[in-house]
């Protein structure tokens, strides 16, 4: 079984992380007339292992929109990564599928050797070292070969790349990382460990080019089968050092350990890059800064582009791609509350009935009610961009992060959907199609404290069957 190990998707801890079990043949969908439905449903949430905590269900019928069943519709909710169905449906229908985030270099002037260039962010969640090379080699192309002043356009102010309402353990443990307007390889650390023999120190490579100065130290082994993996890492900004320790079983595959940079080293990360990217391709650069202004200079010498945001909120829905949702979520103007509401009435929803503080649902100031999300999933239904927004969800017991549920249930290729899962919050919303019943639009949300995540999950998918054994009589 592969493990995640600190990335943005799915976070990095100190455990393994291991698919919930799958609800399996001896679980099947629970056959239900969906006049029975209300009482079957309540029968599932009033168990006692759910009496400490809170259920929200909305489910319409998606042809109509009329209600087959609800609880506790239009109270808010916890909605954890929920709120990225908001965020990709907000960026498909308001930006559009086809647009791209682009950093734009300009200059003050003409030659070999320029006084000024600027580099002017675009929230582009998939900005690269790579892709800052191929911008220096642009340059150096079109005849530059000294610049005096790098000028960096990266936001108002770099202070502003972690929202206060985020959990601690959130930002330390990987789950996010600060949010630039330019941004370079996520703000993180990457690196590739790669397990050999028993008892040696696992390999560690760095999957981008190094900072400048930094040391990798390896505390790591290779360990047997029966014993736990985990991997962990710590940064000593002061000293420059990067350390890995934890344990991988020996000649398992090779896992990615990204580590987010601490907010305070991504001025000297960005400037780092940049030099290093210049230096490649031949170019001279006696200063680099960072500055705030949203102004690009007179002359445009590169523009780059991200992938169209089709391919983005693919990434955001299939993988929970927190960083690329908080990017995007910056790139719509979502943090302007009244452009945000604007576009919420647009889609036909109410504007109270959705708090959103982030993009990626990590903040527990985020709240939604179910009726919001299935009012929002049945408008992207009857859009223009409906298959783009469809295809970016994952599918039961096949993608992203539904391909560990649902195995070998009626569900499985049938249901697809947004999860959704933080401390105590465990949210699905999505589309199902019961094979004895019409398709549906639904949104199944269970909040409560001290229950563990997989509990939660089970008590959701157990819901989700239920509701897939619909049928009329």
């Amino acid at each position: 079984m592969s493990l995640v190990l600190g990335s943005l998707l799915l976070g990095l801890g100190i455990f393994a992380i291991k698919p919930a079990p799958a609800l399996g043949q001896n679980n099947p969908a629970h056959r239900s007339c969906v006049a029975n439905v209300a009482q079957d449903l309540s029968r599932l949430m009033d168990r006692p292992e759910w009496q400490r905590g809170r259920w929200g269900v909305q489910v319409v019928r998606l042809r109509d929109g009329q209600v087959i069943y609800e609880r506790d519709s239009d109270r808010l909710f916890l909605g954890a990564s929920n709120i990225k169905l908001v965020t990709t449906a907000v960026a498909l229908r308001f930006l559009g599928a086809n647009t791209t985030l682009d950093t734009v270099v300009s200059s003050d002037g003409a030659g070999a050797a320029l006084n000024r260039v600027r580099v002017q962010g675009g929230y582009d969640p998939t900005l690269s070292y790579t892709n800052l090379e191929a911008i220096a080699q642009d340059l150096y192309r079109q005849g530059i070969r000294s610049i005096q002043t790098l000028e960096l356009v990266a936001g108002e102010s770099v202070d502003m790349g972690i929202e206060p309402t985020w959990a601690w353990e959130d930002v330390e443990f990987g789950y996010i990382t600060p949010i630039t307007k330019l941004g370079v390889n996520q703000n993180s650390f990457h690196l590739l460990a790669t397990p050999k023999d028993e008892g040696e120190p696992l390999t560690l490579t760095w999957r981008q080019t190094p900072p400048s100065g930094w040391q990798v130290k390896n505390e790591t082994m290779a360990i047997g089968p029966e014993d736990t993996e985990w991997i962990d890492t710590r940064i000593d900004p002061e000293n420059r050092v990067i350390t890995i320790v934890g344990k991988l079983r020996a000649h398992s595959e090779p896992e990615n350990i990204v580590r987010p940079l601490p907010e305070k080293l991504i001025p000297d990360y960005l400037k780092n890059q940049f030099s290093q990217a210049a230096r490649a391709a031949g170019l001279s650069v006696a200063d680099i800064k960072l500055v705030a202004t949203d102004q690009p200079l007179n002359r445009v010498l590169v523009r780059h582009s991200s992938p169209g945001i089709t391919r983005l909120v693919d990434r955001i829905n299939q993988d929970s791609h927190n960083y690329s949702a908080e990017m995007v979520y910056q790139a719509i103007g979502a943090g302007d509350g009244d452009r945000l509401a604007t576009y919420l009435r647009d889609l036909g929803l109410d504007p109270t009935t959705i708090v959103m503080v982030d993009g990626s649902g990590l903040s527990r100031q985020n709240w939604i009610t179910p009726r919001a999300l299935t009012q929002l999933l049945l408008a992207m239904d009857r859009s223009t961009v409906v298959s783009e927004f469809r295809r970016s969800l994952p599918i039961a017991g096949e993608s992203g992060t539904l391909r560990h549920r649902f195995r070998d249930t009626p569900a499985q290729g049938q249901l697809q959907a947004k999860t959704g899962t933080l401390r105590g919050v465990t949210a699905l919303s999505g589309y199902m199609d019961p094979p004895d019943f019409e398709p549906l639009a639904f949104s199944i949300i269970l909040n409560q404290g001290g229950t563990p995540s997989p509990d939660l999950r089970r008590g959701v998918d157990q819901v989700a069957l239920l509701l897939m054994g619909l049928r009329q009589c």
